[in-house]
């Protein structure tokens, strides 16, 4: 009996003792460690899909590109009665924006909508810069992201015009779309200031990037040392992984921001789900080696 009581004390005690403090323990490093591990893997990830969204866009481009080269050829054989008629088709086929037919004194003789202008400077600077070939240029105008193009065409067989194209590249179907896709939140930035955005927690359409606490931090960044921003940030009181990187435009004056990022929350039920399996499994070892030890 004596023995069975200095077994107990002296070496069951301790090791049972040490056994529970060590998975306390054990569990307190996890709680830290693994939301760490977690938010650096997504940094990551996030790096990667930053490159997957840049060779989007660049396809884009040359997508759209060879689509003005289809139209240029098309509208040339399209009789002048039923031009109008061909860029109201082409606005719904090709899902564009703007398109519309000029002279070469840049006034607008065939179009889809009578309300439809090209006034910005970004056009204006496009329809200049029409030529045999497609003439494209990836920029902001009018608070989107957009694809213009110009080039030239025949017309009354013999007369010579212009034939413009936009198309918004990022439209809300197609974020949202490319958002599922990557698995991650996407807001596009136009002079700081959010222009669309997929995020469901909160709403930041229209409101400036300057509100942020980080702004300096990442205007320097992105702007300055044309580095992507990671960081964790507060947006409306939801806290983000973040990556802020500047698109490069075909316009040098552009300030266009795009955001990829993912909640706190979802990496802290990641890192809950973890725990919640693995602190059972060793809770009932511990009683296991309790039984056996005692037994």
């Amino acid at each position: 009996m004596e023995k069975q009581k200095t077994l107990y004390s002296g070496i069951l005690v301790p090791i049972l003792t040490s056994a529970i403090l060590g998975i306390l323990l054990l569990a307190a490093i996890l709680k830290v460690e693994i939301p760490k591990t977690l938010i650096k893997d997504d940094f990551k990830t996030l790096e990667k899909k930053v490159k997957i969204l840049t060779d989007n866009v660049q396809t884009e481009k040359k997508s759209f590109k060879t689509l003005l080269s289809y139209l240029q050829k098309d509208a040339t054989v399209i009789p002048n009665e039923l031009l109008n008629l061909w860029l109201s088709e082409s606005i719904k086929t090709f899902n564009l924006t703007k398109i519309a037919i000029l002279n070469t004194n840049s006034e607008i003789i065939f179009t889809s909508d009578k309300t439809v202008n090209f006034s910005s400077k970004i056009e204006k600077n496009i329809i200049q810069r029409a030529s045999e070939q497609p003439t494209i240029a990836l920029t902001s105008n009018n608070n989107q992201l957009v694809l213009i193009g110009s080039g030239y065409i025949t017309i009354n067989e013999d007369e010579k015009a212009i034939l413009v194209v936009e198309r918004e590249l990022f439209n809300d179907t197609y974020l949202t779309n490319i958002s599922n896709t990557m698995d991650c939140v996407l807001n596009i930035l136009i002079d700081d200031v959010y222009s669309k955005s997929t995020m469901k927690q909160v709403s930041v359409v229209g409101t400036s990037l300057k509100n942020n606490a980080a702004y300096n931090d990442i205007s320097n960044s992105v702007y300055i040392n044309n580095k992507m921003y990671e960081r964790q940030v507060v947006i409306q009181g939801v806290k983000y992984i973040a990556l802020y990187f500047r698109l490069v435009t075909d316009n040098p004056d552009d300030r266009i921001l795009l955001f990829l990022g993912n909640p706190i929350g979802s990496i802290d039920k990641v890192a809950a789900n973890i725990l919640g399996t693995g602190m059972p499994i060793n809770v009932l070892m511990l009683i296991l080696i309790t039984i056996c030890s005692i037994w």
